[in-house]
């Protein structure tokens, strides 16, 4: 096993753990100093190995549960990805499928726990920031005539916002079994 690329934060009981990736496997691993096991050794997890040369560029960070959050680059595909270890699985997302970006990643967490991750896009050759919150969105809706002899022949008009900035498509169901768009 070939690592590279690490990167390092301490557990709430000061145990180190380490993101790093495997070269000899192409796969992004995340490893923690058990010192509970006879005799104390590293417990290694494989955190993303689906699509070829990933994990590369890095950076981990710890909430305060002491869950892992890590940014790295996926070198088959060229983009920014992003791991958080959610119970005894890891989310995987990619952040930013825009070229060739994910170098050089540096994340932080805020105090709610949302990733912010700065990495540098090879395509452009700029430094670029991505934050995910993933706060929910608030939508209202209006209806018109609220009233009126049956039947009725009703027009919606739907307003949202997402402070994510990723609202793509409403769907209304009316309770008909036939969901409007």
């Amino acid at each position: 096993e070939m690592r590279f690329y690490t990167s390092l934060a301490l557990d709430g009981s000061r145990n180190p753990c380490i993101s790093y990736w495997d070269g000899a496997n192409g796969s992004l691993k995340y490893a923690v100093w058990n010192k509970w096991r006879l005799p104390p050794q590293w417990d290694i997890l494989i955190v993303d190995s689906l699509s070829g040369d990933l994990g590369q560029f890095s950076s981990l960070a710890l909430d305060s549960s002491g869950n892992p959050h890590i940014s790295y680059f996926d070198q088959t595909n060229g983009h920014l990805k992003y791991a958080e270890c959610v119970g005894t699985a890891w989310a995987l997302s990619t952040v930013d499928p825009n070229g060739l970006v994910g170098m050089f990643t540096s994340l932080d967490l805020d105090s709610s726990g949302n990733p912010h991750i700065s990495y540098y896009d090879y395509t452009w050759g700029v430094l670029k920031y991505a934050k995910c919150s993933n706060q929910p969105p608030t939508v209202s809706i209006e209806a018109s005539p609220v009233r009126g002899a049956v039947p009725l022949t009703v027009s919606f008009g739907l307003c949202g916002t997402d402070p994510d900035g990723s609202i793509f498509a409403y769907t209304l169901d009316f309770g008909d079994g036939t969901p409007s768009h």
